[in-house]
C-alpha cells in the first residue's frame, strides 16, 4: 500500500510494464514474492507468457503430463524424438510426482510466447488426476 500512497506504484504505471519490469516493481512491495507477482501478472495484468515456477500445480501438472507421473501417460506431449524432456534428471522430480523448476524451464520453453496458457493446462491435468473429470 505505501508503494501506492507514495505514487512509485500505480495501476498506470504497471500497465506500462512489461512482464520482467513488473516482477522487479513488485518484488519490491514487502510480502510479496515470486509466486504472488506471477499470480499478479496472470489474473490481473492478463500477460500472455507467465510461467509460475513456483506453482506446485502447476509443476505436477507437467509432471503428470510430460513424465507419465498420473497414470499411462508415458510422457506423451514431449513431441517427437522426446526433445522436450530435461537432459537432467534430479532427485526432487520424482518426490512428490512434481518436476523442478529447472525441468519445467526446459518442457515449457516450446510454450513461448503463452506459457501462461500451458500453466492454466498444467493446472488443468493437475486437476483432471485428482477429480478424475474436467
Amino acid at each position: 500500500a505505501t508503494k501506492f500512497s507514495d505514487a512509485s506504484l500505480s495501476d498506470a504505471k504497471l500497465e506500462a510494464m512489461d512482464g520482467d519490469e513488473a516482477m522487479d516493481a513488485l518484488i519490491q512491495v514487502r510480502g510479496l514474492g515470486e509466486w504472488s507477482v506471477n499470480m499478479f501478472q496472470l489474473f490481473h495484468m492478463r500477460l500472455p507468457d507467465i510461467l509460475p515456477y513456483g506453482d506446485l500445480g502447476v509443476r505436477k501438472g507437467a509432471h503428470a503430463l510430460y513424465k507419465g507421473g498420473g497414470g499411462d501417460h508415458g510422457g506423451h506431449g514431449a513431441g517427437a524424438g522426446g526433445d522436450a524432456k530435461p537432459k537432467k534428471k534430479r532427485a526432487s522430480s520424482k518426490a512428490g510426482g512434481a518436476v523442478t523448476r529447472e525441468e519445467l524451464e526446459v518442457l515449457a520453453e516450446r510454450w513461448k510466447p503463452f506459457r501462461s496458457v500451458g500453466a492454466f493446462y498444467m493446472w488443468r491435468v493437475q486437476d483432471y488426476l485428482e477429480k478424475g473429470s474436467l
